[in-house]
């Protein structure tokens, strides 16, 4: 009852329209943004960083990469999105108007997401399920995204390595997929497989989580070109090998970042350095790859 009456009121005042005409002045600011990079910085994808929806610059780097390739395949699917308010392929639906799968594991962030202003206007689908190495192709399927994939969007603070490593063949065009920098970039390195992964369980400063960018990078070198790693020090982005010389490849070293965000803002007795960091990684928790 209180929900009901919540919604009502929230309609009554008109908040979700002026939630929409904010978002949608955010939008178009970004649309401009990134439309002018586009036009000045045409060869520098690193200058092409645009934060819009995305945690830090994916939303730009997104539409460098598409400007490049020019995907026929208008899909993506992204998990990990919470409530879709910060994601990458957030501007990309707004945008280009593609359809989407988006998962999620609260059930209240999909309600939230079906609740939306934007949900009825799109070709998206919002699915709440705790994603493992077991269920994850099943759930692609289930919604008809196996095939003809323009993007996979992978963050879910865990398991990272082993989702993709399961969805590799389903051979999209692009691969954007979150690493722990905190790993280095020497080792390949993954959290083991636990199909009940939480990353707030695993360690109290919760760093214990994901794989190494090399881990990612084993999986998909043979297949993909890495051309961008975000200044943030979490994402790669790859591109899929028929699209060899569209995009200038790029090395482990030229992408990755130690991550610039403090992971451990929870713990005040944990100083900020990211060298101190490091030091605080429990390597029993994770293997070799």
């Amino acid at each position: 009852m209180k929900k009901f009456l919540k919604k009502k009121i929230k309609n009554f005042l008109g908040i979700t329209k002026l939630e929409e005409i904010n978002e949608k002045n955010i939008f178009l600011n970004g649309k401009n943004l990134i439309t002018n990079n586009l036009i000045n910085f045409p060869d520098e994808i690193e200058k092409n960083e645009v934060k819009i929806f995305s945690q830090s610059g994916e939303d730009g780097i997104i539409q460098f990469i598409l400007s490049k390739i020019k995907s026929k395949n208008r899909s993506f699917v992204e998990f990990g999105c919470e409530n879709y308010l910060e994601s990458n392929t957030r501007y990309l639906l707004f945008n280009n108007n593609w359809k989407g799968l988006i998962i999620d594991a609260d059930i209240e962030n999909i309600k939230e997401i079906k609740e939306s202003y934007y949900f009825w206007k799109h070709e998206l689908t919002a699915v709440s399920s705790f994603i493992n190495k077991e269920n994850i192709k099943e759930i692609i399927c289930k919604h008809g995204f196996e095939t003809n994939l323009g993007i996979l969007s992978i963050d879910i603070d865990g398991n990272d390595y082993w989702i993709l490593k399961e969805l590799k063949d389903v051979a999209p065009d692009i691969i954007i997929c979150e690493y722990n920098s905190l790993l280095g970039d020497k080792k390949s390195l993954t959290i083991k497989y636990d199909k009940n992964f939480y990353r707030a369980n695993n360690s109290i400063n919760k760093i214990n989580y994901g794989a190494s960018i090399q881990a990612i990078h084993k999986i998909l070198k043979d297949e993909y070109i890495l051309v961008y790693g975000n200044s943030f020090g979490n994402n790669v982005f790859y591109i899929n090998k028929k699209y060899h010389g569209l995009i200038k490849e790029k090395t482990i070293p030229e992408c990755y970042k130690e991550i610039s965000f403090n992971e451990l803002t929870h713990l005040k007795e944990v100083p900020n350095e990211f060298k101190k960091k490091t030091k605080l990684i429990d390597l029993s928790k994770f293997e070799d790859v």
